[in-house]
């Protein structure tokens, strides 16, 4: 299991490697507020697209039998079409889209958005049927070329067209490259099924709540440059991204590459083998501190002087804001792998309140910084906030497994030193 781990660990890193060694590049072809506009464009996407399955992309993993893998799996694509079509009428008559393509025309913007929802969801869904079968390094494998495609088409593309449109299409076509590859190489998981409304109609009820859940999951972090954008400017929204891009590429590779081994092994040991999961716990935590605390220090060794002349000066704010999202990332890396186990229990409503929760002390944050006029003591909030929800919702993980009536101390005493 721990070669597997750092089998897709290593294809994640190169992905990430992608990302972080292109930024400086493109923080040299774009500006912040093309990047701020460009995140805002995510933003929408992320958000729409993470409710636009219903949920049936996760209950792909869930599914113990190969029937009704299939079934969650067309049932999810039905569901992100649908979503794709009703967010590109309300995207389109809302003038939302004017957010992100300010000068251009509405219904190949509202076209660009809806399609990017579909696709999003779409190569997910085909990630998460490799992941549910074991096949976690394809799943790694269809992640790094979607990133090696998005980051080659961004620097290509930003001589090609303008530089508002070339980032969004970048991404578009990346997520279409890449799904069609993915869903290629596991055709072999694809067969013909009978059953999908039953199936349908049986899951939607608890699939829309998990929907829901998951939706303002993803809303609590994708909201974040939206709000900057509308309580400051496109600027500082821009700043932010760079910053999240940066610390998110840890947070990605561990709580991906754990993850993706992982939730199938927790997802059979629940009740059945409680060693394995508190020992599986137990590396979560520790890898994470190894990794945050060295690249925490790396950056005060770097200093700001070093974050200049890596990204360009107009991006040394991003310094700051950088080190404040780390110890933010920590804390979800250290409980994304482990949030299976509430869909595995069947806990949405729970769920529903810590996401709600994330969310609530995230615009909170924000709404501080503007009401004093300091944008960075929004972020200082935003860190310390989501941190103390984010051990919360750790806490609260752990009950659901075998460690809840035991301490981790005296679990250990009792079932794993003996």
């Amino acid at each position: 299991m721990s070669k597997n781990v750092a089998i897709v660990a290593t294809l994640l890193i190169l992905g990430q490697a992608i990302v972080f060694f292109s930024s400086p590049v493109l923080t040299r072809l774009y500006s912040p507020d093309e990047l701020g506009f460009f995140a805002i464009y995510l933003s929408v996407v992320y958000i729409m697209g993470s409710f636009a399955p219903m949920r049936f992309d996760k209950l792909v993993i869930v599914e113990s039998l190969s029937e009704k893998k299939v079934q969650a799996f067309a049932a999810s694509l039905l569901c992100s079409a649908f979503i794709s079509v009703v967010a590109g009428v309300v995207l389109y008559f809302g003038d939302v889209y004017k957010l992100v393509f300010s000068q251009s025309g509405p219904l190949y913007s509202v076209g660009l958005i809806a399609l990017s929802i579909f696709f999003y969801s779409a190569f997910q869904s085909v990630v998460n049927m490799q992941v549910s079968v074991g096949e976690s390094k394809k799943a790694a494998t269809s992640k790094l070329f979607q990133m090696a495609t998005l980051t080659a088409l961004q620097l290509c593309l930003f001589y090609m067209l303008s530089s508002s449109y070339s980032l969004v299409v970048a991404y578009l076509l990346s997520l279409i490259v890449s799904g069609a590859l993915a869903f290629y190489r596991a055709r072999s998981l694809f067969h013909k099924t009978g059953g999908l409304l039953p199936y349908f109609t049986s899951k939607i009820g608890k699939g829309l709540l998990g929907a829901l859940s998951n939706t303002i999951n993803v809303m609590s972090v994708q909201i974040i440059p939206i709000l900057v954008t509308a309580l400051f400017n496109p600027y500082l929204a821009g700043i932010y991204a760079l910053a999240h891009r940066l610390t998110a590429a840890p947070m990605s590779i561990l709580s991906q590459s754990i993850g993706q081994v992982f939730s199938p092994s927790l997802r059979d040991n629940l009740g059945v083998n409680p060693v394995k999961n508190y020992k599986t716990i137990c590396y979560v935590i520790l890898l994470n501190i190894f990794i945050f605390s060295g690249l925490f220090a790396f950056l005060l060794v770097i200093g700001e002087s070093g974050f200049s002349f890596v990204f360009g000066r107009e991006w040394q704010e991003a310094y700051e804001i950088t080190l404040y999202l780390l110890v933010w990332m920590f804390s979800s890396s250290v409980v994304s792998p482990l949030s299976f186990i509430a869909i595995a229990r069947g806990k949405e409503v729970q769920n529903l309140f810590f996401q709600i929760m994330f969310l609530i002390c995230r615009v909170f944050a924000l709404y501080i910084g503007w009401e004093l006029d300091d944008i960075m003591l929004g972020f200082i909030l935003l860190a310390l906030f989501s941190s103390v929800v984010n051990f919360g919702y750790f806490y609260y993980l752990l009950s659901l497994t075998d460690l809840k009536i035991l301490g981790p101390r005296a679990f250990w005493s009792k079932h794993v030193r003996h």
